[in-house]
């Protein structure tokens, strides 16, 4: 092994940083660590809109989620949650929301989203 190891991605020196990670054939620094986490809460927002309206092959209201900078899609995904959640409430109903929420893919999305945005640290 090299006196000072690189990151594999980036090759920033990770000898005796804390928040290096082991990577295959050494470490990842934190800063790559940090974008890995983003990309990989992008990628589960993309996969839960699939086949939803908010899909962009379906329809692109609001911009495409694909383009969007982390910060304008996290707060993209915090909107369709809160949407989906005012438009399923029922304060007549137990639980605060609707009998047609159970049985909605839109309950199934706003879990997806709300399961992506917790792999983003604010």
């Amino acid at each position: 092994m090299s006196e000072n190891p690189g990151c594999v991605e980036c090759g920033t020196p990770t000898r005796g940083f804390v928040n290096r990670i082991p990577a295959d054939g050494g470490f990842l620094c934190g800063g790559c660590v940090a974008l890995w986490e983003l990309d990989l809460a992008r990628d589960k927002i993309l996969i839960a809109i699939v086949g939803t309206p908010h899909d962009p092959e379906e329809d692109i209201t609001g911009g495409d989620p694909r383009l969007m900078e982390y910060g304008d899609l996290f707060e993209w995904s915090r909107n369709i949650i809160t949407d989906l959640e005012d438009a399923f409430a029922d304060p007549a109903e137990n639980n605060g929301m609707s009998r047609d929420w159970e049985d909605s893919p839109m309950q199934q999305l706003t879990m997806d989203l709300r399961d992506a945005l917790a792999e983003v640290v604010e």
